[in-house]
């Protein structure tokens, strides 16, 4: 007799009910319950890989206005002189990928910025109520689907969580692979959660593109803020964005 396998739940995040390891990870990271932040920005020294180049050792800063808009700004440094500053940026649902002076714009850049906000502002559960219709999808005890709407669809990430701590330890999902690429599978690995100053966050990330055969990039996180300001990174996106819009 064949067995008809039961159709997947799918649970709305603004529900009490969560999938398992969504559950068991809230009660274990926030015992006393979820804070509210609103805006948070977390840096350290990282360092980046192209090809067969060596590893290039930059300073990473992450600008979060949680579920809304996202600037990464990354600079390659000699003392205090700025060689190269990279800028990803997703403001308003618009991407830009900037590197120097050469930016790109398009719907690919702004379907990869947005899977790039959501890979890590997914992990800050106070971010869930910015993207109405999220919902949740239980694949096992260690693995969720999270279906999350973008211009009238969904892009399908695929969050992991550890089988001992409870905790989130990686995202993935399809992006596209820069303004005229295709869609790769790109994952972002947590590791090493810990408390800075109250706000618990990764203090390893590293971030892969699955048709390569190691990551790219590699982050030691050193500092993080919450709620503090950061309308001169947003400010400065924006200015970027028209610009290239203008060309």
């Amino acid at each position: 007799m064949m067995t008809i396998e039961p159709a997947p739940r799918i649970i709305e995040p603004s529900r009490a009910e969560l999938p398992a390891p969504v559950s068991r990870w809230l009660q274990v990271a926030y015992p006393d319950g979820v804070p509210d932040v609103d805006t948070l920005v977390f840096e350290g020294s990282a360092r980046i890989k192209r090809g067969r180049m060596p590893w290039i050792p930059i300073h990473a800063r992450m600008h979060h206005r949680l579920g809304r808009d996202h600037v990464a700004d990354m600079r390659i440094k000699l003392g205090p002189l700025t060689l190269l500053r990279v800028i990803d940026a997703s403001i308003a649902g618009v991407g830009i990928s900037k590197v120097g002076r050469t930016a790109d714009l398009g719907p690919q850049i702004d379907q990869g910025a947005f899977l790039f906000l959501w890979g890590e502002a997914l992990i800050y559960p106070s971010s869930w109520p910015y993207l109405p219709g999220m919902r949740w999808e239980s694949v096992n005890e260690a693995t969720v689907r999270v279906h999350l709407p973008f211009r009238g669809g969904f892009e399908v990430a695929t969050l992991s969580f550890d089988r001992t701590t409870g905790q989130v330890v990686r995202f993935e999902a399809d992006r596209y692979k820069g303004a005229r690429g295709t869609k790769v599978r790109w994952r972002g690995d947590y590791l090493d959660w810990r408390l800075f100053d109250g706000v618990l966050t990764p203090g390893r990330i590293l971030v892969t593109w699955l048709d390569e055969p190691a990551p790219w990039f590699e982050m030691r996180v050193e500092r993080v803020l919450a709620d503090v300001s950061i309308d001169r990174a947003l400010a400065a996106a924006r200015e970027a964005i028209a610009k290239a819009k203008r060309r």
